[in-house]
């Protein structure tokens, strides 16, 4: 079948592109290699975005400033103006809109190769005049296209409950220690009273996978004490490091775009980051 518009990826990037472009009546298909949305990042979305919030995705805490610490624990304030959302159902949302403003969504089908207008994936084939590639920092669609890979930093996230409060529930924390995060840096988003997103990404070689990593921050740093509770949800994944935004190799009978969906998800008996 013949498409206007063929999106890689079901996150917000591909989901509200496709949402847009049905809107305006083109024929849109998206294609999704999970059988539903998922995320592995603190799920912070500043108040500024451009796109009304879905109905069904769960706030978690509203967020109006930002702690960043340096190594011997002096600290910045930030002012912030945004929410923690729970990325399930906010990604799942916005598909659904994305499916309602007619764009058809295939899940469970991972793009497998592009040939000039057509697109090969699990399950089918189709054609597109516009390829948009959504699909994260390990993108098939650039890896098809020759692009090399972009710089990304390798996470790990537990979702911690019944901890001690928070100095300001509307406070989330940023910490740059090399100890915990070589290269980067450690979260904690508060996602209630006694529950928070702790997480962190590193770019540089340690000597340990982030999962370890972030099992010392929450057992050993400064803050260790106010974070013992139950670690729930861990997730592991990668963030970009610089966005990009390419055309396609010349010559090929459609035009392909990237953009970044921002993260893989692994799963929680998956410790080591590739």
């Amino acid at each position: 079948m013949n498409y206007d518009l063929i999106v890689s990826g079901a996150g917000p990037a591909g989901s509200v592109t496709a949402a847009a472009v049905a809107q305006a009546g083109y024929r849109v298909l998206v294609l999704e290699k999970d059988s539903s949305c998922r995320s592995p990042c603190a799920g912070y979305i500043g108040s500024t975005i451009n796109i009304e919030l879905p109905e069904g995705c769960t706030i978690q805490s509203k967020i109006r400033k930002m702690r960043t610490y340096f190594p011997d624990l002096s600290f910045h304030d930030f002012q912030l103006n945004g929410f923690v959302v729970d990325r399930s159902s906010f990604d799942m949302a916005l598909a659904i809109t994305a499916e309602e403003s007619g764009a058809q969504i295939r899940w469970q089908s991972p793009l497998i190769d592009l040939t000039g207008d057509c697109v090969r994936f699990r399950g089918g084939e189709a054609l597109g005049t516009i390829i948009v590639g959504a699909d994260g920092v390990f993108s098939r669609v650039a890896s098809l296209l020759g692009e090399g890979r972009q710089r990304v930093a390798f996470c790990a996230q537990y979702h911690l409950k019944g901890i001690k409060p928070l100095p300001e529930p509307d406070t989330c924390e940023i910490f740059f220690d090399a100890d915990y995060a070589p290269g980067g840096y450690v979260w904690i988003y508060p996602t209630g009273h006694n529950s928070a997103k702790v997480g962190l990404g590193i770019t540089n070689a340690g000597y340990m996978s982030p999962h370890k990593y972030l099992d010392a921050f929450i057992s050993e740093s400064a803050v260790a004490e106010r974070l013992c509770g139950e670690r729930t949800e861990y997730r592991a994944g990668a963030l970009p490091c610089r966005r990009q935004f390419r055309h396609g190799r010349p010559g090929h009978g459609c035009r392909h775009q990237q953009c970044d969906a921002g993260r893989r998800d692994r799963r929680e008996n998956d410790n080591q980051c590739p």
